[in-house]
């Protein structure tokens, strides 16, 4: 159980990455400003890493 807790934790920074690169390459096409799609992946990439890193180990903090 504990492996595959954290064969799937690691594997979500791989995706948290891919998405935001996707989400990046999206913004291209249809906002044109790069600076514009830079900021709304950097922006969904702080939300991923907040709710599947940050909120996690917080609230196993307050548990205890």
């Amino acid at each position: 159980m504990r492996l595959a807790a954290g064969l799937v934790a690691a594997a979500m920074l791989p995706l948290m990455i891919a998405l935001c690169v996707e989400v990046y390459l999206i913004g291209r096409v249809i906002l044109h400003p790069q600076w514009l799609c830079v900021a709304v992946a950097v922006l969904l990439l702080i939300v991923f890493a907040g709710l599947w890193f940050v909120f996690p180990f917080i609230m196993r903090r307050l548990a205890r």
